[in-house]
């Protein structure tokens, strides 16, 4: 068992990947299904050639609910039996829970370059997030690690189809 002040960071995020056997199955089950909306458009308008507007703004709002969602996990994290954890429901760590839902909604009012660079921007930051929390297990840094890390490649792929064809 690795103890909590080694299981911080970017490098330990990396370093624990294989701690992704050690998660619930249901949990990776549903993690990788919710990738398939992300890869799969990118894939398909690469695979046929065809680049198709409303798919890349549909990857984009679900990239929005998805980053809603993972401040929703920090939310929970913080309020379930906050009194015996160091993450609390403070102002900050609560502001941190609701802050990608409000980019997430900014950026779907925003073009399309510049709400896919939020969308992304808001993974990232999550990812950081999420690797020096030290209440979320090991194998739920991996998770955020691998599923986020292909969300932000695939709208990022996204994006560059979008600005090939737009300029």
């Amino acid at each position: 068992m690795v103890s909590k002040a080694n299981n911080v960071g970017l490098i330990a995020a990396f370093r624990s990947l294989g701690n992704v056997v050690t998660g619930p199955s249901a949990a990776l089950f549903y993690g990788a299904w919710g990738v398939l909306p992300f890869i799969s458009i990118p894939i398909y308008m690469g695979m046929t050639g065809k680049y198709i507007p409303q798919l890349i703004y549909a990857d984009l709002t679900y990239g929005g609910g998805i980053v809603s969602f993972l401040g929703a996990v920090r939310w929970g994290f913080a309020i379930n039996n906050f009194k015996d954890k160091t993450l609390k429901p403070s102002f900050t760590t609560l502001g941190w829970a609701v802050t990608p839902v409000s980019i997430a909604w900014l950026a779907l009012l925003t073009s399309q370059t510049n709400g896919s660079l939020m969308i992304i921007g808001t993974f990232l930051a999550c990812i950081i997030q999420d690797a020096y929390a030290t209440e979320y297990p090991s194998w739920y840094k991996s998770y955020r690690l691998i599923f986020a890390s292909s969300a932000v490649l695939s709208l990022g792929a996204n994006l560059i189809m979008y600005n090939s064809i737009m300029n």
